[in-house]
């Protein structure tokens, strides 16, 4: 299943560090804290680190949850809107890997939803900003690989299957110098996954198994 999948593809310590970036002055800092009070049990792991650290770990850590927890998913929303409210205007780099995530949230929601329509709804405003996001910055491996964990497990009735193959072309070609877009731990998960269900060329296969451990 997608939480079996998710948890086999992405280890906890590489999800809490994804994307490490800025809170910056007291605002940020108030921010991050009214994160870390929204998540008590992930706030335990996020102790450690600088504040804009640790603000995106406790959305990685409640992005695992919303897996199979629908009470992850309203935290996880609440959390990126926090977070925003303490980015810098001029970064854009974080403001768009956090609405990769807001949008992978809305996935989640519809996931455990109950109305069709708004389910509906959910799933498109969620993919939406996902797509946004990967037209923003194609070769950003973070928000490639959000969008692809949101997007491969989906039934093929709901029409994501060419952004499927998109990114999972793109990570195959970005793996190998994703650089500190990736934490290390979860770069070695990330290519056992392309190699098991993408369809690299020889030469990227090889480049993507000498990530291996």
């Amino acid at each position: 299943g997608l939480l079996a999948s998710l948890r086999s593809a992405l280890s906890r310590a590489a999800v809490l560090g994804l994307a490490a970036v800025g809170l910056s002055g007291t605002a940020g800092a108030q921010q991050a804290g009214l994160i870390l009070d929204a998540a008590p049990a992930a706030a335990v792991e996020a102790r450690t680190g600088s504040t804009e650290a640790r603000a995106f770990r406790v959305i990685g850590e409640l992005w695992i949850q919303a897996v199979d927890r629908e009470e992850a998913v309203q935290l996880g929303l609440t959390a990126t809107d926090a977070l925003e409210v303490g980015l810098e205007p001029d970064d854009a780099e974080s403001r768009r890997l956090v609405r990769t995530y807001r949008g992978a949230f809305l996935a989640l929601r519809a996931k455990h939803g109950g109305w069709p329509g708004r389910r509906l709804r959910d799933l498109r405003g969620g993919f939406e900003l996902m797509d946004a996001a990967v037209d923003e910055a194609p070769d950003d491996p973070a928000v490639r690989y959000i969008r692809l964990m949101s997007g491969f497990y989906l039934p093929g009735i709901f029409g994501r299957g060419d952004e499927v193959d998109a990114d999972m072309a793109a990570l195959t070609r970005l793996l190998p110098a994703a650089g500190s877009r990736l934490p290390p731990e979860l770069v070695p998960e990330v290519a056992a996954f392309l190699l098991e269900h993408g369809r690299p060329t020889p030469t990227q296969r090889d480049a993507l198994a000498a990530l291996l451990p």
